[in-house]
């Protein structure tokens, strides 16, 4: 009869009814400090042309004016603020730096930024041209901002947002 102490043993342990003990907190502990969440970028960014792609190597402007036969007719990311932008239609705008700027022309007319972008930040995927056009586009431009550019892009992608 050794079966029968086993099998009351067994279900004395499968009657037993157990409840989670909580534990009593300690007032003299300080609470755990919340997890930070994590950081949303806050920034909108809005795209024009055929965007702007991060495959494509990122070159400052100011390395582009330092050189610009070196990038001639070469496809660059650069990025600065927009200092000017065409007031007709928005086909062009001016993108500088602390101590450069280009003249960038938007695809050839085959899109446009808003008139109103001035003073936004600017990344910009383009052809670097091998010299400036000096056309109506350039002049009015240079009324706007009081400078000549001395580099020309002709950009596929702009991709607006705020300035950091």
């Amino acid at each position: 009869m050794r079966i029968l102490p086993s099998v009351l043993a067994l279900m004395a342990l499968a009657g037993c009814e157990t409840t989670p003990s909580t534990p009593t907190p300690d007032p003299n502990r300080l609470p755990a400090p919340e997890k930070p969440q994590a950081a949303r970028a806050s920034v909108e960014k809005k795209s024009y042309g055929e965007g702007v792609s991060p495959a494509v190597d990122l070159v400052p402007l100011a390395e582009i004016l330092k050189n610009p036969g070196r990038y001639a007719d070469k496809t660059v990311r650069t990025e600065g603020k927009v200092t000017a932008v065409c007031k007709s239609k928005g086909c062009w705008l001016e993108l500088g730096d602390e101590h450069s700027m280009a003249h960038v022309k938007l695809g050839n007319h085959r899109f446009f930024v808003p008139r109103t972008a001035a003073g936004q930040h600017a990344v910009v995927q383009a052809r670097v041209m091998p010299q400036v056009d000096k056309g109506h586009c350039e002049q009015e431009a240079e009324e706007q901002t009081g400078q000549v550019a001395k580099v020309e892009l002709d950009a596929t992608g702009v991709e607006l947002s705020a300035l950091p």
